[in-house]
């Protein structure tokens, strides 16, 4: 919902690690990458293709498919 809602369909991996709720201190960039993986699973599972969800840079991640929120 966080990378859907923002001007630009991308966040930094500290902006989502802070989403998450993860604790700054416990921060470990392979856990978050597991996080991220599953989530691209299930956007994949869902129908949004194997590239709705991308590392740029390898600092920030960005949404490459339409998501309404309502």
């Amino acid at each position: 919902m966080a990378l859907a809602s923002t001007k630009d369909k991308s966040l930094d991996l500290w902006e989502i690690n802070d989403v998450l709720v993860k604790n700054e201190k416990s921060f470990q960039k392979s856990a978050l990458e597991a996080q991220l993986y599953r989530s691209r699973k299930k956007l994949s599972d869902c129908g949004a293709g194997k590239q709705a969800l991308r590392a740029l840079r390898l600092k920030r991640h960005r949404l490459f498919c339409p998501i309404d929120i309502k």
